[in-house]
């Protein structure tokens, strides 16, 4: 489930100055939920840009288990500094964030922003963002990424090396902001309990075919207004087929008796979430794969009132 380019409809909170419309509700939405912002975040004098930065995800004072909570973390190397974007872990190679899953039920939602990626697109220079996830067990935790309105736009995989990476799609170039999801593979299980880390690189090269440098210099080049409009419409068009593409990808990666075979749709599925009904794994993987994070953590929540709350 993707956003609908609409070009009548203004956001005045579509901090990028896009055309869209949400289906179901963006995550960013009367800012109730703002990434990046600056004025949140205290920078230590005594901080380098390039130095370690290493930050604690601790359950007692750290209150992640929504996309709506504003976090803030604070850094174990320089005591002075502290972040609510974990964007901050790009400038240096040896930084990461420390989570901790302490139940079946825990979900963990991190603020990611990089606006970097303007600056390095208008100087034709193209970038890459691997964001990797690292524990003594990383099979038993799903790390999951979501843009700005919701669509899931990335689940991290096996690397080879028993953890798990994901690479930020190269052709998102509508938005520079992310929410980052963290959750027990098996809910079934509190086999998943635990510490993890979450590391951000960037790699860099001159990639003027590149989708993000091809929009920055298209941009540059047009001669009023519409035509910037026009441009930008054009490349919400692609990032919403790139977003079906990579939607149908993954789900026939799926081993096929995790292929969902049923005339349910997201929405329908969603409802019996609500209404206390166990989803299948099949119908589970469907509905990550597809769903708008707002509509399925809405669903989630109900379904734990309903189905663990209620019963105690």
């Amino acid at each position: 489930m993707v956003f609908l380019y609409h070009p009548w409809i203004p956001r005045g909170d579509d901090k990028m100055g896009h055309y869209v419309h949400y289906i179901g509700g963006g995550i960013v939405d009367s800012k109730i939920y703002e990434t990046g912002n600056a004025a949140k975040s205290f920078k230590s004098p005594m901080k380098e840009l390039n130095e370690q930065t290493v930050l604690i995800e601790n359950a007692k004072t750290n209150k992640n288990d929504s996309y709506h909570q504003h976090t803030k973390y604070d850094d174990q190397v320089d005591r002075y500094y502290s972040t609510y974007d974990i964007g901050t872990l790009l400038h240096n190679n040896e930084s990461y964030l420390e989570g901790t899953i302490d139940s079946k039920y825990d979900v963990d939602y991190y603020s990611f922003s990089y606006p970097q990626k303007s600056f390095y697109s208008k100087m034709g220079i193209s970038s890459e963002i691997t964001i990797s996830l690292e524990s003594k067990n990383s099979q038993a935790y799903n790390l999951v990424l979501y843009d700005l309105y919701g669509n899931q736009i990335g689940i991290a995989t096996d690397d080879g090396h028993g953890n798990k990476q994901l690479t930020v799609p190269n052709w998102d170039c509508v938005t520079s902001d992310y929410v980052i999801r963290v959750e027990n593979s098996n809910m079934t299980s509190d086999s998943g309990e635990g510490s993890y880390r979450i590391k951000i690189t960037e790699t860099k090269n001159r990639d003027t075919s590149s989708s993000n440098v091809q929009h920055s210099q298209e941009i540059a080049n047009a001669d009023n207004s519409e035509e910037k409009n026009a441009i930008k419409q054009k490349y919400e068009k692609t990032y919403q087929s790139e977003i079906d593409k990579l939607h149908q990808m993954q789900f026939e990666a799926l081993p096929e008796d995790e292929k969902y075979s049923g005339t349910d749709s997201v929405e329908e599925l969603l409802n019996k979430m609500k209404k206390g009904e166990q989803l299948s794994v099949s119908e589970m993987a469907y509905v990550k794969i597809f769903a708008n994070l707002s509509d399925y953590e809405r669903a989630e929540k109900s379904n734990y009132i309903k189905t663990i709350f209620m019963q105690k």
